[in-house]
């Protein structure tokens, strides 16, 4: 009987401790979901400005995750919009493509929607480490006049990819949907995003470097070649580049390459901005959990 007993309260401790739990987490919910309401409409900018000089950044993940759910939510078939040049999976999109198409489609309560679920995200991944932060950004005005495009760029600041990750997909794997899915157009809209300028031609000296390369691939380099091309003109290097296909004017696969080669730089400011994130969490730790 006394064993019965003893086992029996071990269950309610449980059955208690559960449901103390659960009590939590949905009070919890309910807080991030209010929260949430009142930093979607707080000046962006000002917000951004505040992270930045507290050192904190966020996963890309996070606003990828509420653009998918947004565009699920309202039951969008990417493919039958037909803007990409191939059929994709909504789950495998960049963020790129997802902000294309949620901008071709979305209304202010599509708009409203994302930025609540936005903050939803933020806050179950950081509000517990960094309350007091929070709280401070409620203090920040208002200003709702933000588009869409513009709310995401100003957000930019603050957002970090995994390593080996660009816009939220792996390096060599976003180099292939500008392959296979890109026009021209969002190859340059993309650069844009990253604040990377691509030429309309190429310079002389980018020329000769794509010129080497193809004259390497097709067994046509020798010693001393180098120095014969960098003397001829531009003219003449038109001339002498026209059997390899190759053109001042950039082509779409001139564009990957050079915009593959720029995205480098961006890795690095990633990293950057992972280390601070690091750093935050770390010195979070030391100061509540370890003295």
């Amino acid at each position: 009987m006394y064993k019965a007993l003893k086992n029996a309260e071990k269950y309610y401790i449980i059955i208690d401790r559960y449901l103390g739990e659960k009590m939590n987490f949905m009070n919890t919910q309910k807080l991030n979901k209010d929260m949430s309401s009142k930093l979607c409409n707080i000046d962006c900018l000002e917000v951004v400005k505040y992270l930045k000089n507290n050192g904190i950044f966020f996963d890309r993940k996070i606003r990828i995750n509420a653009l998918k759910f947004i565009l699920d939510t309202y039951d969008f078939d990417i493919n039958k919009f037909n803007y990409f040049d191939g059929e994709i999976l909504s789950y495998n999109m960049n963020e790129h493509m997802l902000e294309v198409i949620f901008n071709l489609i979305s209304n202010k309560e599509m708009f409203e929607s994302y930025k609540i679920e936005l903050w939803n995200n933020i806050l179950d991944d950081y509000y517990s480490s960094k309350q007091d932060v929070f709280d401070e950004l409620l203090k920040i005005k208002e200003n709702t006049e933000y588009q869409f495009l513009e709310y995401n760029r100003v957000f930019d600041e603050v957002l970090f990819d995994d390593y080996l990750e660009i816009d939220g997909v792996n390096h060599k794997e976003l180099l292939t949907y500008f392959e296979e899915y890109y026009s021209n157009d969002l190859i340059v809209d993309f650069a844009r995003k990253y604040d990377i300028r691509i030429p309309n031609r190429l310079e002389k000296k980018q020329f000769i470097k794509l010129l080497l390369e193809e004259l390497k691939q097709n067994n046509k380099y020798f010693i001393g070649i180098e120095k014969r091309i960098n003397k001829r003109s531009i003219r003449s290097l038109k001339r002498y580049s026209n059997k390899y296909n190759l053109f001042f004017e950039l082509s779409k696969k001139d564009m990957i390459k050079y915009i593959s080669d720029e995205l480098l730089k961006v890795g690095t400011m990633n990293k950057k901005k992972r280390v601070i994130k690091i750093k935050t969490i770390d010195s979070f730790n030391k100061k509540y959990f370890f003295g």
